[in-house]
């Protein structure tokens, strides 16, 4: 599951962290570039998270608990990205929250996901 462990690592990198941080506040320095980067992952995220989905249903066991965490956290992703770049950051908080539960579903679940930022090894069609 190298697609959802990207998807959570840059997820947290480039999203909830820099948001926690304040980087998204206006008047701080770096702002439009984090914004940017926070509404480019937001997308790719969406689409990682789509190949994921696809993988999962090879699994009936693990598609049956993951697969509709998975399809909300990609609903809610595709929506981020115009929310970020609109500046109305009242979301990432929410979706900070799909991506721990899906996480720890999966987890429960014998799925053993590693947070990561390499794109080595993941499906990128």
């Amino acid at each position: 599951m190298a697609d959802l462990g990207l998807t959570a690592g840059t997820f947290h990198r480039y999203i909830y962290k820099p948001f926690k941080a304040g980087a998204f506040t206006k008047g701080t320095k770096g702002r439009v570039l984090a914004l940017v980067k926070a509404a480019a992952t937001a997308a790719a995220d969406a689409k990682l998270l789509s190949n994921a989905m696809k993988n999962i249903q090879a699994n009936p066991t693990l598609c049956n608990v993951l697969y509709q965490p998975m399809a909300d956290l990609a609903t809610h992703l595709a929506a981020l990205k115009s929310d970020v770049t609109a500046g109305n950051l009242g979301s990432i908080d929410s979706a900070g929250s799909l991506v721990s539960g899906l996480l720890a579903k999966a987890t429960s679940n014998g799925l053993s996901v590693t947070e990561t930022t390499n794109t080595a090894g993941t499906s990128q069609g």
